[in-house]
């Protein structure tokens, strides 16, 4: 892909590629201003709705998140964060400065629900509650069992929905001039405490110290304690997130991610009870 078009569309130029996904091309370009960032969706990207998010960055207006400065089709154009990401700052191992900053990044980019945005019901494209768990490999089919029925009790016992970023892990907070700021928000509504169940998976290279269930449990109290949420629920969230990461890399391929897998039976094995 070249971004030709939306350099003119932008009035941008010298454009650097930063990073080529299945569902989006960024590069570093000029503007009259400095370095700003273009970004450009796949067809996958749009496919699966990643504009949304760029609703979402219009309702912050750069308060905790990058700011959005024009948008066009499928692309937009954001500032320049210097960085580093907050993978890049924290300590290997260290969950307590991570989880503050995550915690108050939450609070503050938190929204009413209103219309527009990814119900949690279809995330990840509904997989986990319309899994034929039989189909699974037969040592999961219990724990996928588990998880369906805390999925179910979870949205039955959700009595606040919020907007929120939606995949706020370590790789999506960067440093900026103002501090701390998200960037490639998903816009989901859902129970304020299933904010985090992408975390429980960063950072990235620390997969195997993730699965153990001491540091699970270490991580929602953290995240509990600088948000005044229920550390079962966070925890409960955290066990049916990468149950439906799961359960989507399953319909989509057939397998399963070594990495979701191990922690999915580290929360499996803490026994969690369905909420009431």
């Amino acid at each position: 892909m070249t971004p030709d078009s939306y350099l003119m569309a932008f009035s941008v130029k010298n454009p650097v590629l930063l990073a080529k996904t299945p569902r989006a091309f960024l590069w570093r370009v000029e503007n009259q201003h400095g370095p700003a960032v273009l970004k450009v969706l796949t067809d996958r990207g749009v496919k699966v709705g990643d504009m949304i998010g760029t609703k979402f960055l219009e309702l912050c207006k750069g308060v905790g998140s990058v700011d959005l400065l024009s948008q066009c089709e499928r692309a937009l154009l954001m500032e320049w964060l210097p960085g580093p990401a907050l993978k890049d700052n924290v300590p290997t191992g260290q969950d307590e400065e991570a989880a503050q900053i995550i915690a108050e990044m939450s609070m503050t980019l938190r929204r009413p629900a209103e219309d527009g945005f990814i119900e949690l019901e279809n995330h990840f494209g509904g997989a986990l509650p319309s899994a034929n768990i039989e189909e699974y490999p037969a040592l999961y089919c219990a724990a996928f069992a588990r998880a369906q029925a805390m999925w179910h009790a979870l949205l039955v016992t959700t009595e606040e929905k919020c907007l929120m970023h939606g995949d706020l892990n370590y790789d999506n907070i960067m440093w900026s001039d103002r501090g701390w700021v998200a960037i490639d928000p998903k816009g989901i509504i859902a129970d304020p405490c299933y904010e985090f169940g992408v975390v429980f998976r960063s950072p990235n290279g620390e997969e195997a110290r993730a699965a153990k269930p001491d540091r699970i449990l270490n991580l929602a109290s953290l995240l509990a304690l600088h948000t005044g949420l229920d550390t079962t629920r966070i925890l409960q969230f955290g066990f049916v997130h990468v149950a439906m990461s799961l359960a989507y890399h399953f319909r989509r391929s057939g397998t399963f991610s070594n990495t979701d897998l191990a922690i999915f039976q580290g929360f499996d094995s803490l026994q969690l009870q369905l909420p009431n």
